[in-house]
């Protein structure tokens, strides 16, 4: 939580989610004069709730992805995370008012889960580990969203605040790790339920591929928002491949907004083709970042900030005979024993 903070990923998130937005709003709004196909009865509303749901990147994949290989806790993996929490904020925030319900005055009550926080996390302590965790974290979702949604809050923000309620104690990552799994089997039933209501003509299939087409749009625009707050062109690239792709929140917040009458269901459709595109693309090619940054060096450098944040500034070893990275049990070893040869 405190991440979110940092001016890197706050300025960052927000940014490029305004600015997405705007453009996209605006291309989808100039389309919609042509009145064809999906285009067809798009008001100025529909055509900005389409821009916020294709402003937003995917927690889920860029989590995996990151996980795969190993880079969760790199610099740019933490990067990629933090802005796309802010996403996820920003994305139940827009749900919430999309419920257009008033709360009702027992709504001020909820300040009351504040001083129950420590009576809930020694419950969450006494839980063990493995299953009895995470029916506790099942437990603790459903409530969180039953509260909020019997005072007129959307229970999506009642399982956000009770996930903000379990955040930074000591077992919040294993508790995360083991609702993960949970995630994945809703999210890819979430996916076929999507499927089976409309595929999209020919001309959805269209749109899907042109969304798809204007990812390094995405990429690039992450790329010159993080340069811009002072980082360096790998971290600012590998970060920007890891973001390049669209959302399963975008995919919700249009679900939501068809059941209201807000868009045609077939953007939808539209969307999620859109969604499995980007994953396709964006796995292999962040995977292969590296290769890729050594061909475009040149360009990207030219972006840099003279100043660097801290922790992201260039190495200098020019007169250092050994480096050692990470100072684990073998690091330290090697560190020791290279101390031992080479006093001071």
């Amino acid at each position: 939580m405190k991440s979110l903070f940092k001016a890197e990923i706050w300025v960052v998130g927000t940014l490029e989610v305004t600015l997405a937005t705007l453009g996209f709003t605006g291309v989808i709004w100039l389309l919609a004069f042509t009145q064809t196909g999906p285009f067809s009865n798009l008001d100025l509303r529909a055509a900005l709730l389409l821009g916020i749901a294709l402003s937003f990147s995917s927690t889920v994949f860029a989590v995996k992805v990151l996980e795969d290989r190993g880079a969760a806790s790199s610099r740019h993996g933490r990067l990629a995370i933090g802005v796309l929490v802010l996403q996820d904020f920003i994305a139940v925030i827009i749900l919430a008012a999309s419920a257009q319900v008033w709360p009702s005055i027992w709504a001020l009550a909820l300040v009351l889960l504040i001083p129950a926080r420590p009576l809930l996390i020694r419950v969450m302590n006494s839980s063990g580990h493995g299953e009895l965790l995470l029916l506790f974290g099942v437990a603790a979702a459903l409530s969180g969203s039953a509260l909020f949604d019997a005072v007129g809050i959307k229970g999506a923000v009642g399982a956000l605040a009770a996930g903000l309620l379990l955040s930074n104690t000591e077992k919040a990552d294993e508790l995360s790790k083991n609702m993960l799994g949970l995630k994945d089997i809703f999210l890819v039933g979430f996916f076929l339920s999507v499927g089976m209501t409309q595929f999209p003509d020919g001309i959805g299939i269209a749109i899907a591929a042109a969304l798809i087409l204007i990812l390094p749009l995405k990429a690039l625009l992450y790329f010159l928002l993080f340069s811009m707050r002072f980082l360096r062109a790998r971290t600012s690239w590998q970060a920007s491949l890891d973001l390049a792709n669209y959302s399963e929140f975008g995919l919700i917040l249009l679900v939501v907004a068809a059941g209201v009458g807000w868009i045609p269901s077939i953007w939808i459709a539209v969307l999620a083709l859109a969604i499995i595109g980007s994953f396709a693309i964006s796995a292999p090619v962040a995977e292969r970042g590296d290769a890729f940054y050594r061909h475009v060096r040149p360009s990207l450098k030219r972006h840099e900030r003279a100043r660097r944040l801290p922790g992201d500034e260039d190495l200098h070893v020019l007169d250092i005979d050994y480096v050692v990275f990470g100072m684990g049990r073998i690091g330290s070893h090697a560190y020791s024993a290279l101390n031992a040869q080479h006093p001071g």
